[in-house]
Parts: C-alpha cells; structure tokens; sequence
C-alpha cells in the first residue's frame, strides 16, 4: 500500500534540484542560462 506513494517521489526530486552551474537556480534544459 506504501509502494504506489513512493512512485512519485522520485521524478520529482530530479526536477526540483538545481543546477550547480547555475548558481542555485533552477536550470532549463530547453534554455542555457547566461546569468
């Protein structure tokens, strides 16, 4: 029963950590960022 609220955990995480590069801030794959 604890499985299927588990799932969406994971995809989520990877959309939610910024990018080191961008200094903190949440980077675009579609749009480099020049800031």
């Amino acid at each position: 029963m604890n499985t299927p609220a588990t799932a969406p955990t994971p995809p989520t995480t990877p959309a939610s950590t910024p990018s080191p590069n961008a200094g903190g801030r949440p980077f675009t794959a579609l749009v480099p960022y020049t800031w």
